[in-house]
């Protein structure tokens, strides 16, 4: 029993030292000062007047809160851009008076609010044509250092904004002509203005700019010197003297000679001499009335002549460009969001008659001839999804011929929205008839080259074979002849087997039975293959992949093209050289690079590798390159190579990652 006693005390104690520390750190806040930063440019919240004296609203409430949380509050008055870094180095513990922002409470955080603030847009009186954010785009604008409105940036670069340190440095350019607008706190402005007394020249426009709250700003986390700023506005409020503060400061209204007016009119009404100065005041209107209505009717006709000339201007330019279109070799067909016809060329109109007369103009592509021409999965794209679609082609049959047209489909962006689409067709029979006859004067002359190597290639085996035949009858019984005869023939008869082999390759190639795959593990079973050849040379093999990037393809065509890449590479580096095997990720294809850090290629004759019979290597066919090309190619893919001599080479193979996709958009993830 003692024994639990003795704990429970022991127990009882070490709670109550923790309660004392817990209270020692609130009576150690309550103890010292807490330093208060604010702004001095910024009445009548916070403002250093002509007789340096600090005052505004947040001043006052702060002294309130002081009062009835019982702490002594220092205020540090200081130009708003250096408060920030103040409270970073702990050289004072709070700011009175911040916007809240979803960007600044990352940062600090905030008490209950103690008002709504806004901004406004000010700007000269004369100036009739900024009321919004929207009338600033190529208006120059000022504005308040680290206090930029979020929607001004929709419309204007911040490289392109006038940064000031104060409110009244910006009414100062305003009123200078040095800027058109500026954008700052709507009471500030409107109270700057007064009091500098140029309610006559400066006005503010438009409504309220992103109402926020406006609060005390500690560090993030410092919860206990905020729940003391918390409690004391809270009794504050209740007390009473949060509504006289707020009534001194904003209570009344900032007088301008509108209201200045009015007033006047209303306290006239009471006595009858002011009837008299009405009365004589609306005659004297009437006259400068009419004056006005006579000077506006000239002015009006005046504008309507512009109107008109204008009108004839912009009727003239559209005829022009109607001209410029209509001579183009082009048919061009301009449609709304919704693929209603708007506009097309003579060119176009001729194209589209071949199927009969149509109407084009406010018509829908699906009621038209127009799908005849174009893809309409591709002008979908275009109108939803904004992607072009670019020199493609489509076979049509017209009055019993067949005919190639060439077409293009753009997508037609109003800012950043689509609009619409513009469609380019043009007959492009002649070119592919032409192009093909230069395909087959290519291909004759390939074949010719291709024959001389395969007379060059066959000869050399067989001049060796034949000469050892013919030595048969008088050395055969010469024992080292034998060895030879039996070491060269068969490896010349290999050598000949091999070239016939691929040379039908080359020429026949099987089939290709395309399936989807991943990568890795066809990597996986080429370099296998060359264990033994990378370890005698002791190359350093590094990879960079993995299962996510796959490949649609025929897996032994393909599994062909790395192994004549990979020995190509192992076969160009010297002892202790580098092969780099890496699979890259596109939108909708995959690429496997080989890389090597081995002799290079010279420049000369990188364009020339990939032609048949063409080789660098003293036993080489020159139909390895040539083989993996041609496969490539009937995947639909594409081989390119990079080398540079005595630093390496790299070739990279480039094939769709699933049946029908064909993209190109580079990526380095797995997503």
């Amino acid at each position: 029993m003692m024994s639990k006693g003795k704990y429970a005390v022991c127990f009882l104690s070490l709670l109550f030292f923790c309660c004392e520390i817990a209270m020692g750190a609130d009576d150690q806040i309550m103890q010292r000062s807490i330093k208060v930063g604010g702004d001095i440019h910024l009445p009548p919240y916070e403002y250093v007047n002509d007789n340096g004296i600090y005052k505004g609203f947040n001043i006052d409430i702060m002294h309130a809160i002081a009062i009835q949380a019982g702490v002594d509050i220092e205020l540090h008055p200081m130009p708003w851009h250096a408060l920030a870094s103040a409270l970073e180095r702990g050289e004072i513990d709070a700011v009175q008076g911040m916007t809240v922002s979803e960007d600044r409470s990352a940062v600090y955080s905030f008490s209950d609010p103690i008002l709504t603030i806004s901004r406004g847009i000010f700007v000269r009186h004369d100036n009739n044509y900024i009321v919004d954010l929207e009338d600033l785009a190529q208006a120059k604008i000022a504005v308040q250092k680290e206090n930029v409105p979020t929607r001004l940036l929709l419309y204007k670069n911040p490289d392109e904004l006038t940064y000031v340190d104060n409110q009244q440095q910006g009414i100062l350019l305003l009123m200078m002509g040095k800027i058109d607008a500026f954008i700052g706190n709507r009471m500030v402005g409107l109270y700057t203005v007064q009091k500098w007394r140029q309610t006559n020249f400066i006005k503010a426009v438009g409504g309220p700019i992103e109402p926020a709250d406006y609060a005390i700003a500690v560090k993030k986390g410092n919860d206990k010197l905020l729940a003391i700023f918390n409690k004391g506005l809270i009794d504050v409020k209740a007390n009473g003297s949060y509504k006289k503060i707020y009534e001194k400061w904003f209570g009344e209204i900032i007088v301008t000679p509108s209201n200045l007016l009015r007033t006047f009119l209303y306290r006239a009404l009471w006595g009858l001499g002011i009837v008299i100065i009405i009365f004589l005041l609306i005659l004297r209107w009437n006259q400068l009335l009419k004056q006005e209505v006579k000077r506006r009717t000239v002015e009006l006709a005046q504008a309507m002549i512009q109107l008109k000339e204008s009108y004839r201007a912009i009727e003239k330019e559209d005829r022009l460009k109607e001209q410029i279109l209509d001579s183009v070799f082009h048919g061009v067909i301009t449609l709304e969001k919704d693929s209603v016809v708007n506009f097309a060329n003579k060119q176009a109109l001729r194209l589209i008659q071949t199927f009969g007369k149509a109407v084009l103009i406010g018509k829908a592509v699906r009621e038209t001839p127009i799908h005849e021409f174009v893809n309409v999965a591709h002008l979908n794209r275009a109108l939803t999804d904004g992607h072009a679609s670019i020199d493609q082609e489509k076979n049509l049959i017209i009055a019993q011929e067949e005919k190639v047209f060439g077409y293009s489909v753009y997508p037609l962006m109003y800012v950043d929205q689509v609009g619409g689409a513009i469609i380019s067709i043009r007959d492009i029979t002649k070119e592919k008839r032409l192009q093909s006859a230069l395909l087959h004067r290519d291909k004759m002359q390939s074949l010719g080259q291709l024959v001389a190597g395969i007379a060059h290639e066959i000869r050399n085996p067989l001049t060796s074979i034949k000469t050892f035949l013919d030595l048969i009858p008088t050395k055969m019984d010469n024992k080292t002849f034998r060895e030879k005869l039996f070491q060269h023939v068969p490896q010349e008869m290999d050598r000949l087997n091999k070239l016939i082999s691929d040379l039908l390759e080359y020429a026949r190639p099987r089939k290709a039975f395309k399936e989807e795959f991943a990568a890795t593990g066809l990597i996986d079973e080429v370099l296998a293959l060359f264990t033994n050849k990378i370890q005698s040379k002791d190359i350093e093999v590094v990879r960079n992949d993995s299962d996510c990037v796959s490949v649609y393809a025929d897996r032994q065509h393909l599994k062909q093209i790395l192994i004549n890449l990979v020995m190509n590479a192992i076969q160009a580096l010297n002892q202790n050289g580098r092969l780099a095997i890496t699979a890259l990720n596109f939108d909708h294809a995959a690429a496997i690079e080989v890389k090597d850090n081995g002799i290079g290629i010279p420049e000369r004759f990188i364009s020339q590798v990939m032609d048949p019979f063409f080789t660098l290597k003293a036993d080489g066919t020159g139909l390895g390159l040539s083989i993996c090309y041609q496969l490539v190619k009937e995947h639909g893919g594409d081989i390119q190579i990079k080398s540079r001599e005595h630093e390496g080479t790299t070739v990279t193979v480039i094939l769709r990652k699933q049946k029908g996709d064909g993209g190109n958009a580079y990526r380095t993830d797995c997503g």
